[in-house]
């Protein structure tokens, strides 16, 4: 390469720079208008993966394939029809096996006379491709994991919908019989008046009541997970809820021989809710206070009215819980260890359902607890929403 081309294919490579958004590492060429190689620097050879071969003479596309269709383009920029030629982000094998990406630009060597020859710049972009290639690789990867979530998802749906439909069937045909249960139960508890007799009548009574809203909690967890619990809104006394729990589990009190005691105002406690629900949040602590708290063990229920909501108080003097357990006992299925080495019937759905209904009517329910020394529910519940 003579003085005056080497400083004449130097400017023109430093105005061809200037096209590139980086510094990087460059190599460049000329080529005559039959496009073959004129001249190269030294490094040019290394950079394109043909360390060692001859550049100058040689055609264009015997040393790059990648250029191989395009002569009519380049001609096209010699004749001054096309500004130049760009491509980007090339991978090439290198000799020792290992890819480089390179960038290729091909302007007209002199912009006065361009047809006299052609500059081909080259720009290791190995950084910029190695990146491009892994985000491509990902996001083809995420876009199957997309593909298997959706397809899991789809499955899940269809797996739901079979569960809510078991549910709905095996409720109604676990009702059928259970209702008559506790009918002749209850015709058996006003005709019986042997006290030994009656008692174990009283013992059916309980556990088909118990069975009657372990079903109607397993309906609603159902409704919960498909964010479809419906609340039919109308002025209820609690009072009159209270009442009708209490007297429910009347006869498990006095199995266990427990004392109850249930302080509420004279006058009606008013409130804008669902009472059926209010009676399942009642019931399920009231069921837990019973079954908790040892024979001979008290129990008290407390309702008042504050300024804007109404107080419902639930204290027992059983097992009481520590800390850790007291954090997670509104978590599904959740029984403590204790409660899971006793006799104590339990499911872990009462108390979840009990925080998913207050929740809906924008209540609020607190536990103090100590261990050995019983447990203190207390539930707030708006009275103006």
């Amino acid at each position: 390469m003579n003085a005056a081309g080497q400083t004449d294919l130097s400017a023109l490579f430093l105005s061809a720079a200037r096209q590139f958004n980086k510094a990087s590492r460059y190599s460049y060429a000329s080529l005559r208008p039959n496009l073959t190689f004129d001249q190269a620097t030294e490094d040019f050879g290394q950079m394109i993966g043909q360390p060692g071969e001859t550049i100058v003479n040689r055609a264009l596309t015997d040393l790059l394939w990648e250029f191989v269709g395009l002569e009519t383009v380049l001609q096209e920029i010699l004749q001054g029809k096309r500004p130049y030629y760009r491509l980007e982000h090339v991978n090439r094998e290198q000799k020792e096996g290992t890819l480089r990406y390179l960038t290729f630009l091909i302007t007209p060597l002199n912009d006065v006379m361009p047809t006299k020859r052609l500059l081909l710049l080259v720009e290791d972009t190995t950084d910029y491709g190695r990146l491009h290639q892994n985000l491509v690789q990902d996001r083809n990867e995420l876009r199957l994991i997309r593909q298997d979530l959706a397809e899991a998802n789809d499955k899940l749906q269809q797996l739901n919908r079979l569960k809510s439909l078991f549910l709905a069937m095996a409720a109604h045909d676990l009702r059928g019989p259970l209702t008559s249960i506790q009918s002749f139960t209850g015709f058996l508890q006003e005709d019986i008046t042997d006290d030994e007799q009656l008692e174990f009548v009283d013992i059916i009574a309980v556990q088909s009541d118990r069975l009657q809203r372990l079903i109607a909690d397993l309906l609603d967890l159902d409704q919960i997970e498909q964010g479809i619990l419906v609340l039919n809104w109308r002025i209820c006394n609690l009072n009159e809820v209270i009442e009708g729990v209490v007297t429910a589990l009347r006869p498990a009190i006095k199995m266990r021989r427990q004392s109850l005691t249930v302080d509420l105002p004279t006058r009606p406690l008013l409130i804008n809710a669902d009472s059926e629900r209010l009676t399942q949040v009642i019931y399920n602590l009231t069921d837990n206070a019973v079954k908790y708290t040892p024979e001979g063990g008290q129990i008290r229920i407390a309702a008042r009215r504050s300024r804007d909501s109404i107080e419902l108080e639930l204290v027992d003097t059983g097992h009481g819980m520590m800390a850790s357990q007291v954090s997670r006992l509104f978590s599904l299925y959740y029984r403590s260890a204790e409660a899971q080495h006793s006799d104590i019937p339990g499911s872990g759905l009462g108390l979840f359902i009990v925080k998913t209904i207050l929740d809906a009517h924008q209540g609020e329910i607190s536990v103090e607890s100590k261990l050995g020394q019983g447990t203190s529910f207390m539930i707030r519940l708006p009275v103006n929403h």
